[in-house]
Parts: C-alpha cells; structure tokens; sequence
C-alpha cells in the first residue's frame, strides 16, 4: 500500500499585531510556519470503487487527497446563466443517466441555471458533474466538502445514491468522499475509509494485493443494496410489507429506511407537482397513494413518520372498463437514487391490480423506463416516438421523445 506524504508551508508575515499575539500567548515567531501529514492509502491496482477520507477540520483532508489523487479534475465555477445540462461533459444520454444515477431526476430542474436550484439539488449537480468531468478515466472523481452544504436526511440519502450508481455501473467511475461528516459512511458503503483524525486506514474487505480495479456493472452489488422496507399501511393496519433486498456489503450497511403507503386525498399532489417531469395537473377520478418516511435510523432521534416523499396516482382509462393507469409517479428530489420510487411504484400497483382488469404505466422518463426494463413486475407492450410539438415563437423541435408503455405482471389482475 502506497504512503502519501504532504507537506505544507507558509510564510508569516511580521506585523505589530502578529508580534502582539506572539507575546499574548508566548509563542515564538518563525520565518514560516509547516504541517506535515503522513498516511497510508489503497494500491491503484486493487478493486475498490468507492473511498471515503474523513476528520476534523484541519486535520489535512483536502491536502492528501489533492497529493494522493493528481489526475482528479479541479472544476471552475458554474456558469451563471446556463442550463445545467448544458454545463456537464458528455452526450446528452449519458448526462441524463447519470444526472438520474444520482438522485437528481427532475427534468425541469435541468433546465435551469445552478444558481436557482436548491441546496439538496446543486448538491446533486455537483456530484453529477465530477463523476463525469473529462479526467483522465483512470483517476477517481474526487469531490471535496462531501455532503456540507446539505441537511442530514438530504446527504445520507445522497451519498446512498451515488454508491448504488457506481456498484450498479451506472457511473463507470471510481469515487472518493472528502467530508468532516462520518455520519454518511454507512450510507456510503466505501470500500475503504482513512480517517485523518488517527491517521488510520480502515478497509472494509480483504483485496487480493495482485487484483486489477473491476470498474463495471457487478451484479452482487445491486442498487437495492442495503435495506428499505416498504409496504401498504392504515390506521387500522400499521404493519408494513417488507421488501428486504439482500444485503452484500460485509461489515458496512445501509441502515433500514421504512415507507409506509396510504390511501391519500388528491390535496396532497400539491407538495410533489412542481417536481414532476410533464403536467401539474390530476386527470378527473384518480386514486391518490402517499408515501411516508417512517426511518428513524435517518436522522438519529427523529420522529419521521409523518414526512411525505412520493405520491402516485391511478387514473381509468376511458372506454376501457376495469382498466386503469398510472397518471402520476413522483419522489421528491431529496429522496430520489436508492430505489424507493421503484418500490413505491410497485407496492401501489401490487395494491391496485386485485381490483381491476389491466394495470398499465406509459412514461418518457428514461429512468423510469430503465427501471421497468429491469424489473420482473411489469412487461413492455410497445415503444413510440413522439415527435415534439412546435413552440409558441415557432422554432422547430429539438428531437423525438421515447415513450414506452408497460403492462403490470406482478400479480394477477381480475379477470
């Protein structure tokens, strides 16, 4: 294993004022003043994924990973008037799947410039971005400040996020985690963590010292790893189905994340319409569910069971008796990328299909239609081009929409 060593000076420069606290505190004053940080870190030949680097302030983070990790991109400032689509290296599918990966699914907000986004979503634009800065491929993404500038609940299911997209090979990129925040370790996963505040370099599972890096999709490592459970709830049946993904990651993971499903009124749509990707309206005669956070591992000592985090609506389809739709599927973006929309998605269909003929899901989002692609639960029917229409000023459309239609096969419909 390699020894990163740092060594860091300045000069100080002698004032009247430098001198008085020199003599407040006995302190004698020297031409400069030096650190030095000394620490061991994982071979570039093993086959980790994922590294977590975390301490105190001043405890030399940033100063070992800028030494430990050359090649990684040292990014500029986001333009202050350009969409973020625009500002991120790659195709425009690659941008999108990756903007997804990580939780950061809302198209309208791609439109806009990172100045208007939120806290929890410039968050997400940041880690987009170093995951697919135009580094060389070798060198991990590296991303300083980890999780600072967002609340708890926002970073742990973040950093939840960005694990599944990397171990999944959504994001063919090794990461490092820079964070005075140990809170997200388990919810990170890394394969390996220094800590700066000892000096000591913990690794989470015993590497073959000859081992080239795997860097693509590893099926052990699935995106539900981890833990989530979720389920159907009401005052009368507080009891949720558990959905328990198996669980891979050895001595670090994810805590338990519960959702309880109810029956909800349409009043609630207005907390998640402005997140949804096409129409802020409910059709006529749907039939609302709600999903709850009920997770007190999220935020330690919290009473979370009353938060609200995705909503779906099921509509009738007109001149077809006993067949109904999904008319809306909606996260909100600080709870998106660790699976809880596929398993919301599912558990409200699971819950629909005893009481009507046909069940069906039709969607342009392209996340959402890799995730019905992969599942077991729906089956595609059919795959169109929508050609977009023209807009008001009368410029022509940028490009064909994908829309695919998928049909429940979970359980059984009534005949």
């Amino acid at each position: 294993m390699p020894q990163v060593s740092v060594n860091l000076s300045c000069s100080i420069a002698d004032s009247f004022r430098v001198r008085q606290v020199c003599g407040f505190f006995d302190l004698s004053l020297p031409a400069t003043a030096t650190q030095r940080f000394s620490v061991t870190l994982p071979a570039v030949d093993e086959p980790w994924k994922i590294g977590l680097i975390t301490g105190p302030s001043g405890s030399g983070k940033t100063s070992v990973a800028r030494a430990a990790f050359p090649g990684a991109a040292s990014l500029p400032a986001w333009p202050p008037d350009r969409a973020i689509v625009d500002c991120l290296h790659g195709d425009i599918r690659q941008v999108t799947r990756v903007l997804t990966a990580v939780g950061f699914a809302s198209a309208p907000a791609w439109l806009r410039p990172y100045r208007s986004l939120s806290g929890g979503e410039q968050f997400r634009a940041d880690l987009a971005r170093q995951l697919l800065s135009p580094a060389d491929a070798a060198a991990p993404a590296v991303m300083d400040e980890f999780t600072s500038t967002v609340d708890r609940t926002a970073a742990r299911i973040g950093a939840a996020a960005v694990a599944a997209a990397i171990r999944n090979g959504a994001v063919q990129r090794r990461f490092v985690a820079v964070t005075c925040h140990h809170d997200v370790a388990q919810w990170l996963c890394p394969d390996w963590c220094l800590d700066m505040a000892t000096g000591s370099l913990q690794r989470f599972y015993p590497f073959p010292a000859n081992s080239a890096p795997e860097l693509g999709p590893d099926p052990s490592n699935s995106p539900e790893s981890g833990k989530l459970a979720i389920g159907p709830s009401s005052a009368a049946d507080p009891d949720l189905q558990r959905h328990q993904p198996r669980r891979t990651r050895g001595l670090l993971c994810r805590p338990e994340i519960r959702i309880a499903v109810y029956r909800c009124s349409p009043g609630y749509w207005a907390l998640f319409k402005r997140h949804h990707y096409l129409s802020a309206s409910l059709p006529a005669a749907v039939r609302c569910y709600l999903g709850c956070l009920s997770s007190p591992d999220l935020i330690a000592g919290s009473d979370l069971s009353a938060v609200p985090v995705a909503f779906a609506a099921i509509a009738p389809v007109a001149g077809f008796g006993g067949y109904r739709r999904f008319s809306r599927v909606v996260v909100l973006p600080d709870y998106q990328g660790i699976g809880i929309g596929a398993a919301f998605r599912d558990t409200v269909a699971g819950m629909e299909a005893p009481g009507c003929r046909r069940l069906s899901l039709v969607t342009s989002h392209p996340g959402m239609i890799r995730s019905l692609h992969v599942s077991r639960n729906w089956a595609a029917v059919s795959t169109v081009l929508s050609q977009p229409r023209k807009s008001r000023r009368g410029s022509p459309p940028a490009g064909q929409r994908r829309v695919c239609s998928f049909v429940w096969v979970g359980s059984q419909c009534r005949n």
